[in-house]
């Protein structure tokens, strides 16, 4: 199976569950691969293992996760991500947080 093939399967499955008919599901799945094509059509693409997008989604919901007190250990597994990663994203959280909330005296 070629990746145009695995696009137009994934674009039918996550289509499929919107309640579009499925004729309707293949045409927009066609329509996107031949976007596609004319856009990169022979030529060398690169597509980034996690978009800026995915990695926010899954950068949250890390943050949520070790909210709740769900251990270190266990979200580096679940998010196949490093240690400093996880410190890395809470130092964050948490300064941003210091920095909107803090108390400026003037």
């Amino acid at each position: 199976m070629s990746l145009i093939d695995d696009i137009k399967q994934s674009i039918v499955q996550h289509f499929s569950e919107t309640g579009l008919s499925e004729d309707m599901v293949r045409d927009v799945a066609y329509a996107v691969i031949e976007d596609i094509e004319k856009t990169a059509g022979g030529s060398d693409l690169y597509l980034p293992q996690t978009s800026k997008l995915t990695r926010k989604k899954r950068n949250e919901s890390i943050l949520a996760d070790w909210k709740t007190g769900i251990a270190i250990a266990d979200i580096m597994r679940k998010y196949s991500v490093s240690k400093s990663t996880v410190y890395s994203l809470i130092g964050k959280k948490q300064s941003n947080d210091e920095f909107s909330t803090s108390d400026w005296r003037l």
